[in-house]
């Protein structure tokens, strides 16, 4: 994957303390002005604040040794570690991370006009999104918010491509039915390209053999690649490392992670990235407030109740593939009960 220029900005309030879970990778307990790097200016902050309340991390009302040791800690790193020209704002007095972006990939998108790997009737465009990450996940068995039952984005990746559930707009499991591009991306009808498994630039592993991050659902909790050690895929692992429903488990240095595989790796890789949220989400970015964009989805065959399968069918064909959104009778767009016909289906 490349990796362009960082561009951020912050907004933070300068009395209080910047709070983050460092297991995250997202924020830093010590970026004290706001500048998304833990520099000098951070270290001569915490000495200036030195035994008084300003900047304490540690809740113990004085800011002090613990500070200084953390500061020095965190000297030196970035405090978000997306890529693509992804704009982050840490605000940190709201306890999340703004992150804004075009939401297009950096590496090739397709080709989706059948000319390569995938025939798709969609184009991914520019999305404009903003979304609001938890910068301290809160774990809950009680979500409010149903993974597996929302169309559109969940989680977003450190190049900006949105994550979506396991299954297409239709009903489908995506992976193992529908066409992705040599990155295992594919665009909805609104446009936006998004990953339903782990893109292949996951495949990567760090010094441990872990795989590298990968990105963010919308509780804040990361996003590894498929990897739990060389050669060991996180799914395979069973007793208490093993993971949980929610395709995700905790470890000393990651904290609670999810793990995304891929179908060419394993067919049997089922929720691919998440089956649930392990933490609160965010819900702002599932209510418009976080200025997601309109999700993906086969509105137009769920207002004739035509099966996935159809639906899948219809948007695989260039004349009907409007369908999928807007079902219409031939009269102002092509007869959609034709193309049904012709995949199978009898219109009721």
């Amino acid at each position: 994957m490349n990796t362009f220029l960082l561009a951020s900005s912050v907004l933070v309030t300068a009395s209080t303390a910047a709070m983050a879970d460092s297991t995250t990778r997202l924020g830093c307990d010590s970026d004290i002005n706001g500048d998304v790097v833990v520099d000098v200016s951070d270290v001569l902050d915490i000495v200036s604040s030195w035994n008084t309340p300003s900047h304490d991390t540690n809740g113990d009302g004085n800011c002090g040794v613990y500070e200084i040791l953390q500061v020095l800690d965190e000297f030196g790193r970035t405090c978000h570690p997306f890529v693509n020209d992804v704009q982050v704002v840490m605000d940190y007095d709201a306890g999340v991370a703004i992150v804004t972006g075009a939401g297009l990939a950096d590496h090739v998108m397709g080709p989706f006009d059948g000319t390569g790997i995938c025939d798709n009737p969609n184009t991914p465009t520019n999305q404009n999104f903003e979304w609001r990450i938890p910068l301290q996940p809160v774990r809950t068995s009680n979500p409010a918010i149903d993974l597996l039952n929302t169309l559109g984005a969940v989680g977003v990746s450190v190049n900006g491509v949105s994550v979506y559930n396991p299954y297409d707009g239709g009903g489908v499991d995506a992976p193992s039915t529908i066409c992705m591009d040599n990155f295992n991306g594919h665009p909805s009808p609104d446009g936006s390209y998004h990953y339903h498994q782990a893109s292949d630039w996951v495949y990567e592993s760090d010094a441990s053999g872990h795989s590298i991050l990968m990105g963010y659902q919308f509780d804040g909790f990361p996003i590894y690649g498929p990897y739990e050690t060389d050669g060991l895929f996180a799914k395979d692992l069973s007793g208490d490392a093993a993971l949980d429903a929610c395709n995700g488990h905790e470890d000393p240095i990651r904290g609670y992670h999810y793990h995304a595989i891929s179908y060419e790796l394993d067919a049997g890789g089922f929720p691919w990235i998440a089956g649930c949220f392990a933490g609160v989400p965010e819900e702002s970015n599932f209510q418009g407030g976080g200025g997601p964009p309109p999700p993906g989805g086969c509105t137009g065959c769920a207002s004739v109740m035509a099966p996935p399968p159809v639906c899948f069918c219809l948007e695989g064909q260039p004349d009907y593939a409007s369908c999928c959104t807007v079902w219409t009778d031939g009269t102002n767009g092509p007869d959609c009960c034709e193309g049904a016909a012709a995949c199978g289906w009898a219109c009721p």
